[in-house]
C-alpha cells in the first residue's frame, strides 16, 4: 500500500521560478535594500542546492535561510556601527573630531547626549 502523503520533491528550477520573487520581497522587507535582498536569496538557493534531495520542505528551508541571512546582515551592520563609533572616540579629543567617522544619525544622538547632560 502506498503512502498518500508522499509527493515527489519539486525540482529546484521550478521552486526558483515560482518562489524567487516572494523570497526577494521577504528579504527586502527584512533588509530594506534590493541589492542585499537579491544577494540573500541567491545565497539561500546556493545553500539549498547542495542538500536539495534531503529537504522535506524546500520552500520553508529557503525562507528560514533568508531570515537568518537578513539577521546576519543586521548584526554585521550593528557591529560596524559600534566599531566606527569606538574608532571615532579615539579621535582628536573634540566632539566633532570624535564623531567624524560616525554615521549621521548616531552622531546626532551622541551630540544630544553631550549637550543635554
Amino acid at each position: 500500500m502506498s503512502d498518500l502523503n508522499t509527493r515527489p520533491a519539486p525540482a529546484i528550477a521550478d521552486v526558483y521560478r515560482d518562489e524567487r520573487l516572494g523570497l526577494v520581497r521577504l528579504a527586502y522587507l527584512l533588509t530594506g535594500a534590493r541589492d542585499h535582498a537579491e544577494d540573500i536569496v541567491q545565497t539561500a538557493f546556493e545553500a539549498a542546492q547542495t542538500r536539495w534531495d534531503e529537504l522535506d520542505e524546500p520552500v520553508a528551508y529557503l525562507r528560514r535561510v533568508v531570515v537568518n541571512r537578513a539577521q546576519d546582515l543586521h548584526r554585521r551592520r550593528y557591529r560596524r556601527t559600534i566599531w566606527d563609533f569606538a574608532t571615532a572616540m579615539a579621535g582628536d579629543g573634540t566632539l566633532s573630531g570624535r564623531l567624524a567617522g560616525v554615521p549621521a544619525a548616531d552622531a546626532y544622538v551622541a551630540e544630544l547626549g553631550c549637550t543635554t547632560g
